[in-house]
């Protein structure tokens, strides 16, 4: 599933930030501009502060190029993969999700592809 792939990603040594947008990629079969995997690179470690989460960034960067033709649709579609991450986690903050880093992409990765599913 897309969790595994952003994994595997992980595990290869790609930041969190990159590594959602290469799973998707894979496992949509679908070819994102370099430059947006390029824009995501100072998203490190929830922006360098403990911010949001920058799996949970890239995953809503994904739903909006994937859903850019439907800005009601991406709305609906990001509402929904947001409380499915809370419901897991009961934060998007990198700064509380550090000590599961594997755990948070991969269950972006699988939130991400169940919103795909739900609203693509």
């Amino acid at each position: 599933m897309l969790g595994d792939t952003a994994v595997k990603f992980y595990k290869n040594g790609e930041g969190c930030y990159t590594c959602i947008l290469k799973a998707c990629e894979e496992f949509y079969n679908y070819r994102l501009p370099q430059d947006i995997c390029d824009m995501t690179a100072g998203f490190g470690n929830g922006f360098g502060v403990s911010g949001m989460c920058s799996a949970v960034v890239t995953s809503i960067m994904f739903l909006s190029y994937y859903f850019k033709n439907d800005e009601a649709k991406m709305k609906c579609a990001r509402i929904f993969f947001l409380d499915t991450i809370h419901e897991k986690f009961g934060t998007t903050c990198c700064g509380r999700l550090q000590k599961c880093c594997k755990k948070a992409i991969y269950e972006c990765g699988e939130a991400l592809e169940k919103t795909i599913n739900k609203y693509g």
